[in-house]
């Protein structure tokens, strides 16, 4: 399947105003970033950076589920996929 340019620039520009939207994943980009840094100034072992994103994930993980949790109701109707655009 062939993807014109124009339905390219049309899923680029969703991507990017989904991002904007999401601060969440810029505070993850950047916290992870600092985290590299670190982990590369200080000389830290693998077990260690290992450590610290499997916190991370853990993190992630009981606010996602504590998301799910709080949803009252739950419908696809007006979804659409990337492959429909």
């Amino acid at each position: 399947m062939k993807i014109s340019k124009q339905d390219k620039e049309l899923i680029f520009n969703e991507l990017k105003k989904q991002f904007r939207a999401d601060t969440s994943a810029l505070y993850l980009l950047v916290s992870n970033i600092i985290t590299i840094i670190l982990a590369v100034y200080e000389r830290w072992s693998l077990s260690e950076i290992m450590c610290i994103y499997w916190g991370q994930s853990v993190i992630i993980g009981y606010f996602n589920r504590r998301r799910i949790l709080d949803l009252q109701k739950f419908s696809t109707s007006g979804f659409r996929s990337m492959t429909n655009l």
